[in-house]
């Protein structure tokens, strides 16, 4: 069975969505594009699954991705995927 359709599938089943989310794609592309982003600087706080802090008194400063340019993400991910 092709992949995608499979994915789609499921999401059109579980999310009522036609279609697939590219999360991964675009954690990726993130990394290898990051002028497809605008970031802004964060405070991470961790709970872990009985409700307690991971770093409790620490202070995590991240880098998150804000914005994206879906426009040049779809066209560079298509662009990627389609070549020979």
């Amino acid at each position: 069975m092709d992949m995608c359709k499979f994915y789609r599938d499921w999401h059109v089943k579980s999310d009522g969505v036609y279609g697939i989310f590219l999360h991964d794609p675009v954690s990726f592309l993130a990394l290898v594009r990051p002028d497809l982003f605008t970031y802004k600087v964060a405070v991470v706080t961790v709970e872990t699954q009985d409700g307690t802090l991971a770093i409790l008194g620490q202070t995590i400063l991240v880098s998150v991705a804000w914005t994206v340019n879906v426009k040049e993400v779809l066209r560079y991910t298509k662009k990627q995927v389609m070549k020979p």
